[in-house]
């Protein structure tokens, strides 16, 4: 059966979605009261939710069929090489400033991790910039460091009561780091394009959605690094 998504609403539905999302999110938590609490039934509750429902169809039905554009080169290779740069920088900028003011007991553990993503961020850009292959063990390394910062995170958001609170943050974490082993495999020549588009498109969205928190320089910043994930699956000769 036939559907109107096709894979050129990428990546600017994922974007538009999260625009909307992090609206919604705003107004939602811009309705708390003196202790913090959100309201009972307040409408932006359950449209983000709708939304989220929505856009994750869509975005399912947007990349089982994925065909080769005609996407200029070069256009890649200077897009690959800003977001994985602005992504290495998101990663420095939250262990240097965010972490260090955290109340988690893993902080100095996520601190290291997310220096050490940054910087292979930042050699994953360089290679971009100079036209080489990336190798499977960076965007390896990049899936160890998202989910040991995501095991750091979890300690604050066990002990928070409020789902709204950390709901779309760790669903970022979660599809950045799906995105990222499936790049592993991706590098290594045995990835499905049709999981990372998915994957990638849907940490794109999440991160949108989780501007408004504390992690807020590291979503920035992987925000940019899952957008460009999708070009290596749409260009007809596979790329990395």
């Amino acid at each position: 059966m036939k559907h109107p998504f096709h894979s050129r609403i990428l990546p600017l539905f994922p974007i538009a979605a999260g625009a909307v999302g992090l609206a919604l999110r705003v107004w939602l938590f811009s309705a708390t009261d003196d202790k913090g609490l959100l309201p009972v039934g307040h409408p932006a509750n359950y449209a983000l939710y709708l939304l989220t429902a929505v856009t994750l169809g869509i975005l399912f039905l947007a990349t089982r069929e994925l065909h080769p554009r005609r996407i200029n080169r070069e256009f890649v290779r200077l897009s690959g090489t800003c977001a994985y740069f602005l992504a290495g920088l998101g990663l420095l900028i939250t262990a240097v400033w965010v972490l260090p003011g955290s109340t988690i007991r893993l902080a100095r553990v996520a601190m290291v991790v997310s220096v050490v993503g940054g910087l292979v961020l930042f050699y994953s850009a360089f290679l971009k910039y100079f036209r080489k292959r990336l190798p499977y063990w960076l965007p390896a390394m990049l899936a160890v460091v998202l989910m040991l910062d995501t095991v750091a995170q979890c300690q604050a958001w066990g002990t928070e009561p409020q789902l709204q609170v950390y709901f779309f943050p760790l669903m970022a974490s979660v599809f950045l780091i799906l995105s990222a082993y499936q790049k592993t495999a991706y590098a290594a020549g045995r990835g499905n394009p049709k999981l990372l588009a998915f994957f990638s498109q849907s940490a794109l969205f999440f991160c949108c959605l989780a501007l408004d928190t504390p992690q807020w320089p590291l979503f920035s910043g992987m925000l940019f690094w899952a957008a460009v994930q999708l070009y290596p699956c749409l260009l007809a000769k596979k790329e990395v």
